[in-house]
């Protein structure tokens, strides 16, 4: 004879089954992506300037994969940035990759301080971050530059608001400037 499952049973179960799934998908995600970064983690030694002699062999002229590395915070390590690159560009290991992009954290800087009557401020900041394009297996380095994010907006001619109030405006990150990111690697990349 049957039985009938009340609701909290079923609710119970499912909650129980959304833990399990969510803490042991998690830690295989969270696994993934350290297994990953180790798999190009000796790619960050050629942003130091030491060679990594089991990277793929760099031809310039010919078609290449690269890894994105950038620095921690404070001047730390090298983490493997992906999704940064065109899927056709992109290596996920040290043995494919023939050149590293490294990437220092991104700056904000303040482009433009606006005063107006009653004490009110408005910043614009922009953002920029320092890049250097490396060959992996001699650390010989083919670019060294800056990207800039893009212009904040202008300070609006009248700004109304409380005295003594501060706005921002930000101008677009550097990772919103895919086009010059691309056209900045298209040569020694290919394609």
């Amino acid at each position: 004879m049957a039985r009938r499952v009340s609701g909290g049973v079923i609710a119970a179960i499912g909650v129980v089954g959304v833990l399990l799934f969510c803490c042991v998908g998690g830690g295989l995600l969270a696994a993934g992506g350290m297994a990953l970064q180790s798999r190009v983690s000796a790619l960050g030694g050629a942003c130091d300037g030491q060679p990594v002699p089991t990277a793929a062999a760099y031809t310039p002229g010919a078609p290449a994969l690269a890894t994105v590395m950038e620095r921690g915070s404070m001047g730390g390590g090298w983490t493997a940035q992906f999704g940064r690159l065109r899927s056709e560009w992109a290596s996920d290991t040290t043995e494919t990759s023939a050149i590293v992009v490294c990437l220092d954290q991104e700056v904000e800087r303040l482009a433009e301080r606006c005063d107006y009557e009653g004490g009110m401020v408005a910043n614009r900041y922009t953002y920029d971050q320092h890049v250097r394009i490396v060959v992996a297996q001699t650390a010989m380095p083919l670019i060294d530059t800056v990207i800039a994010g893009g212009d904040a907006p202008l300070c609006p001619d009248i700004l109304t608001g409380e005295a003594g109030s501060s706005y921002r405006y930000d101008g677009p990150h550097v990772s919103e400037a895919t086009a010059t990111f691309e056209a900045l690697l298209r040569p020694i990349l290919g394609g």
